[in-house]
Order: C-alpha cells, then structure tokens, then sequence
C-alpha cells in the first residue's frame, strides 16, 4: 500500500510539474511540490518497513549463514543509504542530481536482495511462488536501473524545459 501511495504522489508531481516545466519553464506549481516531497517521505517509510522485512526473513533464507549475513547487511546498507538520500532530498541539502547518484546504485543492490531472498525463501517454503515470480521480477528491475544509472553515466535532464514537451534531447 505504501508502495502504491508513493507511485501516485509520484504520478502527481509529474503530471504537474511536467505540464508547468514544459509549457513555462517555470517553478513547479504548489501541488507538483507538495505531491513530489509527498513521494520522497513515502519511499523513506517503504525503505524503513523493507529493512523490517529483509531483517524478518533473513532466518528463512536457504543459504549458509555467511552469504545470509552478507546478503542481509548489503541490503540493508542500501536501505540506510536511501533514506538517508532521501531525507537529504527532501530537506534539501540534496539536489535530485546527488540523490540519484546515492539511490540508483542502492535500488541494483536491493534488487539483489529481491532475487536471492525470492529464490531462497522460496527453497524453505518462507515465501510463496506467487512472491517469488514477483521478487524475480521487481529485483531484476532494479538490477536492471542500478546498473544502467552506472552505465550510461548518471542522471541527466534536458538543459531546455520545451525538450519534455516535444521529447527530444538536448
């Protein structure tokens, strides 16, 4: 549920900030902003409950306990990274452009999280294979985002707002 509210401040923010960037090239409008710092406080509360959950199922994971331990400690380094990225962004002392750089490579790191604990917790009966088809999936979509932030060099925004407009590059 938490996962959902943040995609719709998230849809929010971009149906009206894109509509105001594109058409003025001016600040976003007062719901764009509060609609986007809205989805940045909801991923902090997702990162938080995902870091009970990997805790949580780490005895249930069919792996020997050092790659259990290693696998928990990794994802929940990239929790902590993300909230703190997250609050930084929100109060901002980060811009979107830093924030990136810390949470892109993070999400590849849960990703990883995702695709072990699926299998493995699949293994011990822990989760079903409903959430396992569901882990392999969202986990090799965040492999996948990690890994293309670090391949295509970063973040990158159009330099001239009328580029969202027409979708072209800049």
């Amino acid at each position: 549920m938490v996962g959902f509210a943040t995609t719709v401040f998230l849809f929010v923010f971009y149906a009206f900030a894109g509509l105001q960037l594109s058409s003025s090239g001016s600040n976003a409008t007062p719901l764009a902003v509060i609609s986007g710092v809205a989805s940045d406080l909801m991923i902090i509360v997702q990162m938080l409950l995902l870091g009970r959950v990997m805790v949580a199922l780490r005895p249930h994971l069919a792996l020997p306990n050092p790659i259990k331990n290693a696998l928990t400690a990794a994802g929940l380094i990239a929790v902590a990274a993300i909230v703190i990225a997250q609050l930084l962004l929100v109060t901002r002392v980060w811009t979107i452009k830093t924030n990136s750089a810390v949470t892109s490579p993070a999400i590849g790191l849960l990703g990883v999280w995702m695709i072990a604990a699926s299998v493995s917790g699949r293994r011990t009966g822990a989760t079903g294979r409903g959430l396992k088809r569901l882990g392999l999936i969202a986990g090799g979509a965040a492999v996948i985002l990690g890994a293309s932030y670090l391949a295509f060099g970063g973040y990158s925004t159009p330099s001239d707002p009328r580029a969202l407009r027409n979708n072209i590059s800049t």
